[in-house]
C-alpha cells in the first residue's frame, strides 16, 4: 500500500512484478523495489531494495552494444530474450545456457562486456562468481555420503560436526537440507572479505537454532552448516572434498573456489554496481567468506552440467526424494542479496532445491553485491537452464521466459 501511494503520489505507473505474503517484487518507473515486511503483526516494513533499471542507464561505455556470443545450438528464441533484458535490467554482463538430458548437448549466449574499463566482451569462457547456486554443490556432496552411507537423513546434525555444533542437538541433516532447521544465518557485513574465513571465527563455536522449525525459510546458515559437515566427515577441506564429490565426477573443469582475491581465477568477470546516476560502478574484488553457499566461480557451461548431471551421482530413490516436497515454504522476511533461494515463498522445499509452487521446476538461486546466479531444471525431463549477471538484481522474469522457449 506504501508503494502504491508512492506510485500514486509520483504520478508514476506502477507494475507488480512479484508478490508473496510478506515479500514484493514492484517496478515503478526506472527502479525496481524489493520489499519485505516482519511476519508478525502489524507487519512492520523491515527491508526496502531499490535497484536501477535498464532505463536509468547514461553510462557511455555501453552506449555501443558488445556482440553476442554464442558456443552449441543456441535454441532461437534466446538472443531476443537477452537483449530485451540485457537492455530492460541495465546489465553489464548476460549470460544465458541451457542443456538437454536426452542430448547432454549444453548451448550458451553471452551478451555484454566481462570488463568496462578494458573493453574486454563477454564470451562464453569467461567465469562468473554463483551466488545461491554453490548450494547445489554443498548439498550434492552431503547427499553423496548419503548414498555412501556415511551419514544418514535423518540423524543429528551434531554427530557428525566436530568444528561447530547447533545449539539444538535435535537438528537432523535432513532439516537442514530442506531448510527447516531454524538455522541462524551469518551476519550480512561478514559475508565478503579478503579471503575465506572458517566456520568459527564467522558464526562461533555454537551456531544458534532461533527460527521455526519444520517450515522451509532459505537459509545461508544452514547451508555453511553443511558445509562445515561435509569437511568434518571427509577430513578433507570444504573445498577439496566437493571437488572430489561433485565437480571431479562431473567434470566441472572450469569451475573453483578460490580462498584469497589473488586466487580468483583469470577470465573471471567484474561485478558492478548501477548507480542512481546511471553509471556503472565496479565492485571491489572479494571472495565469499563461507565458501558452501556463494563460492563458486564457474562457467555457463559448467553450471548446465552440473545441473543435468547432478542426480546421476545419486542412487535414483535419492535423486528422486532430493526433488520430492519435504515441508512448506515460508515467504521470506528479509531481503537477503546471498540466500540460496531468490524466489519468494508459495512453493515447497525438496533436499536442497526449492520447488515451484505447481511442481514443474526446481530451482537454486541467490545474488551476491557483485552477481546473482539462477539454476532451474524442470522435473518432467532435466531440461537446465542458467541465467549469470554481473550485478545483484532479480532474473525470474528472465528465468521464467527461458522455461517457456
Amino acid at each position: 500500500e506504501a508503494i502504491g501511494k508512492m506510485a500514486a503520489d509520483l504520478r508514476g505507473e506502477m507494475e507488480v512484478i512479484r508478490q508473496a505474503p510478506l515479500q514484493a517484487q514492484v517496478r515503478l518507473g526506472d527502479l525496481e523495489y524489493v520489499a519485505a515486511v516482519e511476519a508478525e503483526p502489524p507487519h512492520r516494513l523491515n527491508g526496502l531494495r531499490g535497484l536501477p533499471l535498464g532505463r536509468r542507464v547514461r553510462d557511455p561505455r555501453v552506449a555501443h552494444p558488445a556482440p553476442a556470443a554464442t558456443r552449441g545450438q543456441v535454441p532461437a528464441e534466446v538472443p531476443g530474450i537477452a537483449e530485451a533484458a540485457q537492455a530492460d535490467l541495465g546489465l553489464v554482463a548476460l549470460l544465458l545456457a541451457g542443456g538437454d538430458q536426452q542430448t547432454t548437448q549444453e548451448w550458451v549466449l553471452t551478451r555484454g562486456w566481462a570488463d568496462l574499463d578494458r573493453a574486454e566482451v563477454l564470451d562464453p569462457g569467461h567465469r562468473f562468481p554463483a551466488p545461491g547456486v554453490t548450494a547445489l554443490v554443498t548439498t550434492t556432496a552431503v547427499l553423496r555420503l548419503v548414498a555412501d552411507g556415511r551419514i544418514g537423513l535423518d540423524d543429528p546434525a551434531n554427530g557428525h560436526l566436530r568444528a561447530v555444533r547447533l545449539a539444538d542437538d535435535t537438528i537432523t541433516v535432513r532439516e537442514l537440507l530442506s531448510h527447516t532447521a531454524g538455522v541462524d544465518n551469518p551476519a550480512p557485513d561478514r559475508l565478503y572479505a579478503e579471503a575465506a574465513q572458517d566456520l568459527v571465527t564467522v558464526m562461533g563455536p555454537v551456531i544458534g537454532c532461533p527460527g521455526p522449525r519444520g517450515v522451509a525459510q532459505a537459509s545461508n546458515g544452514g547451508i555453511v552448516v553443511l558445509g562445515q559437515l561435509v569437511a568434518d566427515v571427509t577430513g578433507q577441506s570444504y573445498a577439496d572434498a566437493v571437488a572430489s564429490l561433485v565437480l571431479g565426477p562431473l567434470g566441472l573443469r572450469d569451475s573453483s573456489f578460490p580462498a584469497r582475491v589473488t586466487d580468483i581465477p583469470g577470465g573471471a568477470v567484474t561485478g558492478y554496481n548501477l548507480t542512481l546516476e546511471g553509471m556503472f560502478r565496479p565492485f571491489p574484488a572479494q571472495v565469499p567468506t563461507l565458501a558452501a553457499v556463494a563460492g563458486l566461480w564457474s562457467t555457463g557451461a559448467d553450471l548446465v552440467r552440473l545441473g543435468l548431471g547432478w542426480s546421476a551421482l545419486l542412487p535414483g530413490s535419492l535423486a528422486h526424494e532430493a526433488l520430492t516436497p519435504q515441508a512448506p515454504q515460508a515467504a521470506q522476511t528479509e531481503p537477503d542479496p546471498a540466500a540460496p533461494g531468490t524466489a519468494p515463498g508459495r512453493g515447497r522445499t525438496g533436499l536442497g532445491w526449492l520447488l515451484s509452487p505447481d511442481g514443474e521446476v526446481a530451482i537454486i538461486a541467490g545474488g551476491g553485491h557483485d552477481a546473482t546466479a539462477y539454476l532451474g531444471v524442470r522435473i518432467r525431463d532435466g531440461r537446465t537452464y542458467v541465467v549469470l549477471t554481473s550485478r545483484m538484481i532479480p532474473v525470474n522474469t528472465i528465468a521464467e521466459r527461458l522455461l517457456r522457449t
